[in-house]
């Protein structure tokens, strides 16, 4: 029997395994008047949504020493429950109170200008108070806690508490308010820097082991400094590391274990992030001491966009409203599955879901239609989320957001996008005993995401800028655009991915994979380049852009070319790297400082089973001396590209970062190069004809999403014939398969969904 069952708040260990969440953000401070707020309850509980999300702030609720005022946020809260639904609670911690800091001057974060931090303004925007106080401070955290351990006992005696959000968008946003090219690089304070030092005798020590690795002469422990005005040194691989993947991680972890530990129940804590970290090992760090992870989700924002792409205009005209739509689908995938993998198995969410127009000072973005709210929910289902919330359920009030962001009217009226969302809400509670146990299929191929590049590009590349994802470069967005490039082409294909970090590739993880792609490899560990020998020799298949391990872990040259563990592999010794200029309109070239420093578009032409596949170059391109490899492509008689048979497997390297064609250029053959390879190694496409098929398969039924990428709409025909019954996911309505055979129909750039219960 299907367990199906509607949701009953009751005493007990509240099981997420049971609920789909699907609400909307509903108070934060400023708000809209309380009364109004408890009428609309009703409102979104009948249009389908199970939860409300309540954003509490520190400096609000505790705003003197000794004085905890709950009594707004739990009016709410018990309001919610007589009408039967779900609380997801969050906690603000950065909005800090007024006489902690005056209590505690100097937990200040302090940059590498050697510079206090000073903000101490309440308000919940730009940033919910990030970056904050320097969480090192003990006096600062002990007043935190008391706090947050207080909200977890209020609160937590109600039965309808479903998850508490210990940290929302993650991150220090180094982009508020200061210009200079370090003013926003944190922290630089004495406890920190006594942190930092602790952590690198743990990792290497002793201080002559530290100045092997950093190249450094220092005499004494006290004396080791992180990096502060140039950051293409060795120690800034550590540092970026420390204050992300360990000071944060702890943050976030200490916040969660608080909340979960004085809760009465022991309830699950999530946290996420404004956007993945793409290229970055980091999010897979920051999901280890949470019980849920996950992202924001804006796509009428913008930042599913850098400006490179074939479609983004070069002068005033209007975005092509097809390709944009397309570019969205398969981005916003990208990014959910990304999440999914740094999950590692543990429930990932849509924490915050664009509800309405983004509105962000004087810009006023387009209002979605119920088409786009159904695109998007569709997409983010399709690679398996657990959890949906939209931002929010009325337009925003306060200033910057103003009028933005809401589901409903300004008065609480239903649009026509909230009936939309609101009846697959429905949908989702009707079959959650599915959608909560659901997984996404096996992967046979692996994208590599490797700290060691992204570090490097951090420290590498110019100009610096900052926002709320922390520092950037154009190097940075290269390794973006490899990675997107890459999986946009899977996509495309009917074959979806796993984003695999490099820690995995040391720790054996690749063993289960068929075929693992090395996107913008230009520094690896050695630890990670045999752990890719070790994939090859076993049986697997690699395939890599240019220059794999041209700079080792701590910025150092291979003056190979290569990393020492790889030449073997590939079968090669490098003859030559050179810049070339882009196809088309410029977008990343420099101007050149020298008469032919920068070749001229060029092109790689196929050789033998490649015969007639062409490959545009894009930034380097990189020329190969043959040991054992076989050649592939070839650039003016230069082997430009090999295979190379190595133990039982293979390794394929392509000399230029291929990655980039898809998103720069409208025609390339990105998808026949990957395509050939993923034949030689088994590769199932999931293509339903013309339509792109995603699954979900669990102990109770499957559901297949069917993704209409094109201009009209397309039918086409799927056998049904292990299943009991069928539906449709958005109507809900019982299909009759004639022949074990279904007749799907999707319209223009759309998906369909489809429900199949064993």
């Amino acid at each position: 029997m299907s367990p199906r069952q509607s949701i009953r708040i009751r005493r007990t260990n509240y099981a997420l395994a049971e609920v789909f969440v699907f609400g909307t953000h509903f108070y934060r401070f400023p708000s809209i008047p309380i009364d109004k707020l408890m009428k609309d309850m009703k409102t979104l509980k009948e249009l389908g949504f199970n939860t409300l999300k309540i954003q509490e702030s520190w400096c609000i609720d505790n705003p003197e020493e000794g004085k905890i005022d709950l009594s707004e946020v739990e009016s709410l809260v018990e309001e919610a429950q007589r009408q039967g639904l779900l609380i997801y609670f969050g906690v603000t911690m950065e909005q800090v109170p007024a006489w902690v800091w005056r209590k505690f001057p100097d937990c200040r974060l302090v940059n590498a200008y050697g510079e206090r931090y000073e903000d101490p303004t309440q308000y919940v925007l730009p940033s919910d108070g990030k970056p904050g106080p320097c969480w090192h401070h003990p006096g600062l955290r002990y007043v935190a806690e008391k706090f947050m351990a207080e909200v977890a006992r209020t609160i937590g005696k109600h039965d309808n508490i479903v998850v508490w959000n210990a940290w929302q968008e993650i991150g220090v946003w180094w982009g508020i308010g200061d210009s200079r090219p370090f003013g926003n690089i944190f922290c630089y304070c004495t406890r920190t820097l006594a942190r930092f030092r602790e952590w690198l005798r743990k990792k290497y020590g002793s201080l002559e082991q530290l100045n092997r690795y950093w190249k450094t002469r220092y005499g004494d422990w006290s004396e080791v400094e992180p990096p502060r005005r140039f950051m293409a040194v060795p120690s800034f691989f550590d540092w970026w590391y420390y204050m992300n993947h360990v000071y944060l991680r702890e943050v976030v972890s200490w916040k969660a274990r608080i909340l979960k530990e004085n809760d009465p129940l022991h309830r699950p804590v999530l946290a996420h992030v404004v956007s993945p970290y793409i290229g970055s090992e980091l999010d897979w760090s920051l999901a280890k001491g949470l019980d849920v992870y996950g992202t924001s989700f804006y796509p009428g924002s913008g930042d599913t966009l850098s400006g490179w792409e074939y479609f983004y205009p070069s002068d005033e005209s209007e975005l092509n409203s097809s390709e944009a739509i397309k570019h969205e689908m398969w981005y916003s995938s990208l990014k959910f599955d990304y999440i999914r993998c740094a999950a590692e198995g543990k429930e990932y969410w849509a924490a915050e879901f664009q509800g309405g127009p983004v509105h962000s000072g004087f810009y006023i973005g387009k209002t979605p239609t119920p088409d786009d709210i159904r695109r998007w929910i569709m997409i983010a289902l399709s690679t398996g989320i657990k959890g949906i919330t939209f931002w929010n359920h009325r337009p925003e009030i306060f200033w910057i957001e103003g009028h933005g962001f809401g589901l409903c009217t300004r008065d609480g009226k239903p649009t026509d996008r909230a009936r939309e969302a609101g009846n697959i809400g429905k949908s989702l509670q009707r079959w959650s005993f599915i959608f909560k146990k659901a997984n996404v299929p096996r992967r046979s191929v692996a994208i590599l995401i490797n700290d060691v590049s992204y570090i490097f590009a951090l420290g590498t590349g110019e100009p610096y800028s900052f926002n709320h994802t922390g520092v950037s470069t154009k190097a940075v967005q290269h390794i973006k655009c490899s990675i997107e490039g890459i999986y946009k082409t899977l996509w495309n294909m009917g074959v979806y991915p796993d984003f695999l970090p490099s820690s995995k590739v040391e720790e054996g993880d690749l063993k289960g994979y068929k075929v693992a792609i090395l996107p913008f490899p230009i520094a690896l560990s050695d630890v990670v380049a045999r752990g890719l020998r070790e994939f090859v020799k076993e049986g697997g298949i690699l395939i890599s852009e240019a220059c794999p391990g041209r700079f080792g872990e701590y910025g150092l040259a291979n003056l190979s070319g290569l990393a020492p563990a790889l030449e073997e592999v590939f079968g090669v010794k490098e003859e030559s790297v050179v810049m070339c200029r882009e196809w088309e309109k410029l977008r990343w070239s420099p101007n050149p400082r020298y008469p032919k420093d920068i070749l001229p578009s060029a092109v790689l032409e196929g050789i033998g089973p490649l015969k007639g596949i062409s490959i545009k170059c894009s930034l380097w391109l990189q020329t190969y001396e043959l040991e054992s490899g076989a050649p592939i492509l070839s650039w003016k008689k230069k082997i430009s590209g090999v295979v190379n048979k190595f133990g039982k497997g293979e390794a394929y390297l392509i000399g230029t970062f291929f990655g980039h064609n898809p998103i720069v250029y409208w025609q390339n053959n990105v998808s026949d190069l990957i395509g050939y390879i993923l034949g030689r190694a088994g590769v199932r496409r999931d293509k339903i004809g013309r339509l792109i098929r995603r699954r979900l398969l669990s102990p109770y039924g499957e559901v297949h999403f069917f993704i209409n990428t094109s201009s009209e709409m397309v039918m086409e025909r799927v056998k049904v014939n292990k299943f009991k019954s069928a539906y449709d996911l958005i109507t809900r309505q019982s299909l009759r398969p004639m022949n074990n055979t279904l007749r799907i129909e999707v319209k223009p750039l759309s998906i369909n969904g489809l429900v199949l219960e064993y």
